[in-house]
């Protein structure tokens, strides 16, 4: 189940609560601005069909309820590092250089998509 197997055990209630601490991460970080730059534009659209083609696969299988309490938000942080993460509850943070090595939209939604997967 890779890297992060060990949330599975977690109840989604406590994920959710660590999902919210993230938050509070970013909001220590520079979060770019939708609206103000592409790149950040680029990823909350990138994000936001993951979630939507996400929705629909749940609900094709009548397993919506599995996804109750998400509440899906993509950010782009300027950072130098190479890296994007993914917390329980739909939270997904993509650090900027990232950009500069997956250089699309289709590598960056391999990416998130892969990121999403550990949960």
């Amino acid at each position: 189940m890779g890297e992060a197997s060990y949330l599975w055990y977690l109840n989604q209630s406590f994920k959710l609560k660590l999902s919210n601490n993230m938050i509070q991460f970013s909001q220590k970080n520079t979060i770019e601005s939708i609206g103000k730059n592409k790149d950040a534009e680029m990823v909350k659209r990138v994000g936001n069909r993951i979630a939507a083609a996400i929705a629909k696969y749940y609900a094709d299988k009548g397993l919506s309820q599995k996804l109750a309490g998400y509440n899906w938000g993509f950010n782009l942080i300027d950072s130098k590092e190479v890296n994007a993460w993914y917390m329980p509850g739909g939270k997904v943070a993509v650090y900027s250089r990232l950009l500069s090595v997956t250089q699309n939209e289709d590598a960056l939604a391999i990416v998130l998509g892969h990121k999403i997967t550990h949960e």
